[in-house]
């Protein structure tokens, strides 16, 4: 399973559990599993095209993505259109209809 896969397997989990994504402003709130901390994420989607332009979150996870750690082999990365993509990223965009969950959460 490539890390893609496995934040993919986590992000849909928070999105199914339900009532931990929250519309923030031009964000969104997404809640840790593990605690009571919450994250800010943005994501900027051009519908037309259906392209990803942009990403962020404030978890260590996307930090560590958008690091020098970025440098080492794909398979350590979880990217779509070039951009970093961590749990919480894949949450809000399961949560807005963006991607499909992983297969067997839904």
């Amino acid at each position: 399973m490539t890390a893609y896969d496995r934040r993919l397997l986590r992000g849909s989990a928070i999105q199914r559990l339900g009532g931990h994504i929250i519309a923030a402003g031009l964000g969104w709130k997404v809640q840790s599993q593990a605690t009571h901390e919450e994250y800010d994420v943005s994501v900027e989607i051009d519908d037309k095209l259906g392209w990803l332009l942009n990403t962020s979150c404030s978890c260590k996870d996307f930090e560590w993505l958008t690091s020098e750690a970025r440098e080492r082999p794909r398979t350590d990365n979880s990217m779509i259109n070039g951009l970093p993509v961590c749990k919480h990223i894949f949450a809000v965009l399961i949560e807005t209809g963006w991607i499909e969950p992983a297969k067997g959460t839904e």
